[in-house]
């Protein structure tokens, strides 16, 4: 799974390899020099951004990440970004089990006769 990880103020357009993965606050649309963002909060919180599977449009070795962000007017006497880009690798085949090093020791089986019995890591006693 791939995350954006985002604080704006006021609005982005994110995109990997070309591909818009991500959007806030932005109408929809190619925006320009000239959009405006829409319906930002103040201030603004960092997000988390669940991007679309990667295998459309991640490539092997070398990929970029381009923003571009917006502000709410042309007067806004602020602008933000910072973010960061997470991934989280789920195995989904189950570990084999190809060797054990050193072996283990054979079950040791004791009866005393009275009820007692020991195995190895075990001790139970009838009484």
């Amino acid at each position: 799974m791939l995350r954006l990880g985002a604080f704006v103020d006021d609005g982005f357009v994110a995109w990997i390899n070309g591909v818009e993965v991500a959007r806030t606050n932005i109408p929809a649309g190619n925006p320009t020099f000239q959009t405006l963002s829409t319906n930002a909060i103040e201030p603004p919180p960092f997000v988390t951004y669940n991007l679309p599977v990667p295998s459309g449009y991640l490539v092997f070795r070398t990929n970029m990440l381009a923003v571009q962000v917006f502000n709410t007017g042309l007067n806004s006497s602020d602008l933000g970004f910072d973010a960061l880009l997470d991934v989280t690798i789920s195995e989904i085949t189950p570990p084999v089990i190809l060797n054990i090093t050193p072996t283990p020791a054979p079950r040791v089986h004791i009866d005393f006769g009275n009820g007692d019995i020991f195995r190895t890591g075990d001790w139970r006693s009838s009484g």
